[in-house]
């Protein structure tokens, strides 16, 4: 069975892009093993701090090598991803064993998804994929899939897709499990 890691980029424990993932999660069904990536500890990229490699990173690389695929769920944050995000990778993309090129994510498979206001994250999802192929990682699509929150989320916290966001829900979800079996 294909493992799925997810990379949530919302901080915030009941958000938009939360709501989201759960409703991928729940559309895989136990066609594949998800789980979610913490990389809460992960220290600011530093060089100074690199080598020896620091525990935090380790256990996030060790999760992200045994995954068989990542798919991002992130908000738009000033028409980009969040830093915290771009940390995580930039941590990814640095050599896991020092004066050898290997890193943790070079060829992964990976997707995004994004839900915010009316652009529906399409900035950061071009920023996002962008830096994903820059590192080498596999990309299902140029620019993954983005949402617009429905207007009364805003005020009840509450995300309700449309029929048309469901369809393509169950688009990326399909195109991934066949994207990650080829």
């Amino acid at each position: 069975m294909k493992k799925v890691l997810f990379v949530q980029g919302s901080l915030r424990k009941q958000s938009f892009n939360r709501q989201v993932q759960a409703a991928i999660v729940e559309e895989f069904g136990d066609s594949v093993e998800v789980s979610e990536l913490d990389y809460s500890e992960l220290p600011l990229i530093n060089q100074d701090v690199e080598w020896p490699t620091p525990a935090a990173v380790a256990k996030v690389r060790e999760q992200v090598m045994a995954a068989d695929a990542i798919w991002v769920v992130t908000p738009q944050y000033n028409a980009s991803f969040p830093g915290h995000v771009k940390n995580l990778f930039d941590w990814l993309s640095l050599p896991v064993e020092q004066g050898k090129p290997a890193t943790a994510i070079k060829g992964k498979k990976v997707t995004v998804t994004g839900i915010g206001g009316k652009t529906a994250t399409a900035q950061m999802r071009a920023a996002l994929s962008s830096l994903l192929r820059f590192i080498g990682m596999d990309t299902m699509d140029e620019e993954g899939t983005g949402y617009a929150v429905n207007g009364s989320a805003w005020m009840s916290n509450v995300v309700e897709l449309s029929d048309e966001q469901v369809a393509a829900l169950k688009k990326q979800v399909a195109d991934f499990k066949a994207f990650i079996e080829a």
